[in-house]
């Protein structure tokens, strides 16, 4: 983690790393398609509050396997 403004257990929403951190804490839910749709409800949540550069690079750094 490289956000200084953040915690563990905490996340700042215009921070990639902390969306990424978020996103990637949804995958561990017992049933794949509830999984899916927090993480989609994640995303949508940061594109609100960050806007759409920030949730591209989130689902960018993801896709390289972050």
């Amino acid at each position: 983690m490289t956000c200084t403004r953040c915690t563990p257990s905490t996340f700042d929403l215009a921070c990639v790393d902390c969306g990424v951190r978020l996103i990637q804490s949804a995958r561990s839910a017992g049933d794949p398609k509830t999984a899916r749709r927090q993480q989609e409800a994640h995303l949508a949540h940061i594109e609100h509050l960050a806007g759409r550069e920030v949730r591209d690079a989130v689902v960018a750094r993801l896709r390289e396997g972050a």
